[in-house]
């Protein structure tokens, strides 16, 4: 075989698609499947640091029902909260809908450390609240929620509803603008129209939100961990790490691995039936005739238009003024504490605490050093991530590429560092390689999304003329694919790296603590109470990870002339 011929097969030929789709699904079966299935077999084997211990753990199926009874009455309030919300975000008439819609997505663009922090500063004991309680309303007006159940339950509540009023906010604004009009004009009134029209056509997504939020509940670690309420009211999450890390009782912790992620994946399954049937109802809206149908038979045909309540300030205006002002201080509570606590240090010997940059100024190299690891980290984790998502998203529609890419959405980071501890040793998982690559696979459902929509989402007709014109594989890749996908790649990349700056799950189930993170260090100063360092590491670890979202949206400058290179290719 002559030369020509070798170079012709490597460029464009059968090799490169093969390794695009073979070296990921390589890549992530031992990042991810071999350690996690490793993980749950743990269940059936003997372990001898148990002593012999009985088939199943004594506390499972007490901290099993614990788990799901917060899971669900988390979820319950979380719809309770968030829907309302969902439904005032979604008027075309709402002047607020922008600010409203950035400020349901903070939670979100925040690590659960820093919001753990925010809420024991905003909601504890010695909080913010309890404090301007106790000068209007004196000692004993205090609200004492910490450590106990109620608290996992109203942090996991106000961590999660903005993910209801974002997904199911979006599936009322598509169909109020379809059918709100229709129905008003046939005498109904706007309750009865959210009712019998909004409510029922937007129910799948509305059951896609509350699925997401029981599985957030049902895996959360962070939180629990900080605000549990002792033993036997601690979530699943938490009882495999003190397995796993404390006792060494590694076949206990395999069998609670075990129960959450059956009912995890079970969860998730059904989530993916409604998420697509939500995607049939608000997305096309191609029975438009059954659904219009819908809307004549729910409204009586009075004959009269209802009139704009014009610029007068109406008691509904008054309910949406109260309710956006408690989701206010709900979300931005916390994170505003994290970020006014920094800045709060006692004044002199017993007196309150005031405005101070001690906190600032007693920066030490040992926080500054964690933000180093932490933005090494995310960088690197982001950037494996992408190119895993990219060339999986490259290899084409495949079933097991897809299924490769989202399988990770439906772990935990507590099964998946129990598996790499169990499956590698602790020497080859306690490394940075090993958590770099357990970060970027645990985004990959995330960059995976975003990059296999921008790919999609080139004409057909470009890469055509581009094939036409002599293009190989590689050169397609690189000079018309990654160019015309650049910002949902720089998406992926940023909330990539979002990601990995505020994990903390993996680090300490790994045991890793040589090699302190910012999330780590903010961790363990909340254990020992030094709120004060803690807030000022906090600010510094919003700051990072919201310029990792900002990079991640912002129009990078284009330096090369697009018409010149245009006529090149």
């Amino acid at each position: 075989m002559n030369r020509s011929r070798i170079s012709s097969r490597l460029s464009g030929g059968a090799v490169w698609p093969l390794l695009f789709a073979g070296l990921p699904l390589i890549i992530v079966a031992l990042a991810f499947f071999i350690p996690y299935i490793d993980a749950l077999s743990l269940s059936f084997r003997s372990d001898p640091l148990a002593g012999g211990a009985a088939p199943f753990p004594p506390r499972l199926f007490k901290i099993l029902g614990f788990t799901l009874w917060q899971a669900c009455i988390s979820t319950a309030f979380a719809l309770l909260v968030g829907l309302p919300g969902a439904y005032i975000i979604s008027s075309r008439h709402f002047r607020y809908k922008k600010f409203a819609r950035v400020l349901s997505a903070v939670p979100f663009a925040l690590p659960p450390i820093v919001m753990v922090l925010g809420f024991v500063l905003f909601w504890g004991n010695s909080g913010f609240i309890n404090r301007t309680l106790s000068i209007f309303f004196g000692e004993g007006a205090e609200i004492r929620i910490l450590y106990k159940p109620g608290a996992l339950i109203f942090a996991n509540t106000c961590y999660n509803f903005p993910l209801v009023m974002r997904l199911a906010g979006d599936a009322f604004l598509k169909i109020r603008e379809n059918y709100e009009e229709s129905a008003l004009s046939l005498g109904a009134s706007p309750l009865k129209t959210a009712l019998t029209v909004a409510l029922p056509l937007s129910m799948p997504s509305i059951i896609s939100a509350a699925l997401l939020v029981f599985l957030y509940c049902w895996t959360a670690f962070a939180l629990p961990l900080v605000l549990g309420g002792g033993p036997g009211t601690t979530p699943l999450a938490v009882e495999i790490y003190r397995y796993a890390h404390t006792t060494l009782n590694y076949k206990n912790a395999g069998i609670f691995a075990l129960a959450e992620t059956a009912v995890s994946a079970l969860a998730f399954t059904v989530y993916l039936f409604f998420d697509k049937k939500s995607y049939r109802m608000t997305g096309h809206f191609g029975n438009s005739e059954t659904i219009t149908a819908r809307v004549k038979t729910a409204c009586r045909k009075t004959g009269k238009r209802l009139q704009r309540a014009g610029t007068r300030f109406t008691s509904t205006d008054f309910i949406k003024t109260v309710y956006l002002t408690l989701i206010l201080v709900i979300v931005l509570g916390p994170l505003l504490s994290v970020f006014a606590d920094s800045f709060l240090a006692p004044t002199g010997h017993g007196s309150s605490a005031g405005f101070s940059l001690k906190n600032w100024i007693h920066v030490d190299v040992r926080i500054l050093s964690a933000l180093g690891r932490s933005l090494i980290l995310a960088s690197v984790s982001a950037t494996i991530s992408c190119i895993l998502a990219l060339m999986m998203a490259k290899s084409g529609d495949s079933p097991v590429s897809r299924f490769t890419a989202i399988a990770p959405a439906v772990s935990s980071g507590i099964v998946t560092g129990l598996g790499f501890l169990s499956f590698y040793g602790q020497n080859s998982a306690r490394s940075f390689i090993a958590l770099s690559v357990m970060h970027a696979v645990t985004a990959l459902p995330f960059t995976f999304n975003s990059i296999y929509t921008g790919l999609r989402s080139i004409p057909q007709n470009t890469l055509n003329a581009s094939e036409l014109f002599g293009a190989g594989y590689l050169k397609k890749l690189f000079v018309i694919e990654i160019p015309l996908c650049s910002r949902n790649i720089r998406s992926a990349w940023g909330f990539a790296a979002c990601i990995s700056i505020g994990e903390v799950n993996l680090i300490l189930m790994l045991g890793m603590e040589q090699w302190e993170t910012l999330p780590l260090y903010i961790y363990r100063a909340v254990s020992a109470y030094r709120y004060d360092m803690a807030s000022a590491a906090g600010t510094i670890l919003i700051g990072a990870s919201l310029l990792a979202l900002f990079l991640s949206e912002h129009d990078m400058p284009v330096w090369h002339n697009t018409k010149s290179n245009r006529n090149k290719t």
